[in-house]
C-alpha cells in the first residue's frame, strides 16, 4: 500500500472523532521542498531549529537523508518520525480506492457535461 495502516488510522480517526484531529503544517523538513503534512515531532524539531537554512541540505540529500527514518517509523507505527501528508481539509477524507475515486469523479463530469 502507497499509505502506511498507521498512516491511514490517524487520517480517517480523525474524520470519526474531532478529538483526533492534529494540526497541519508547511514544512521542508522531510523532502527540502515545502509540503504540507500533519505535525510530527519531526517537523516540531525541524522548526524549533531557528534558522531553517542552516538546517536544510539540498532537496536530493535532505529527502534521501530522512527515507530510512521515516521507512522505519512506518514499518514499527511510531507516527511521530512518518511522512504523514496530508492537506488542511484531511479531516474529511473517505476510506476509498483510487478507482471508486476514478469512477465518481467520471460520473460527475459526465452530469456536468450531459446536463443531468
Amino acid at each position: 500500500k502507497l499509505v502506511p495502516e498507521a498512516h491511514r488510522k490517524l487520517l480517517l480517526e480523525a474524520k470519526n472523532d474531532i478529538n483526533n484531529l492534529r494540526p497541519t503544517v508547511l514544512t521542508r523538513a522531510y523532502t527540502g521542498k515545502p509540503a504540507r503534512g500533519i505535525q510530527t515531532a519531526i517537523t516540531d524539531h525541524f522548526r524549533a531549529s531557528g534558522n531553517k537554512e542552516k538546517v536544510l541540505l539540498p532537496w536530493q540529500i535532505q529527502s534521501q537523508l530522512v527515507l530510512p527514518l521515516c521507512k522505519f517509523a512506518a514499518e514499527t507505527k511510531q507516527i511521530d518520525f512518518m511522512q504523514l501528508w496530508a492537506g488542511q481539509n484531511y479531516a474529511r477524507c473517505e476510506n476509498q480506492s483510487a478507482t471508486a475515486i476514478v469512477n465518481q469523479t467520471i460520473e460527475q463530469a459526465c452530469k456536468i457535461l450531459t446536463g443531468n
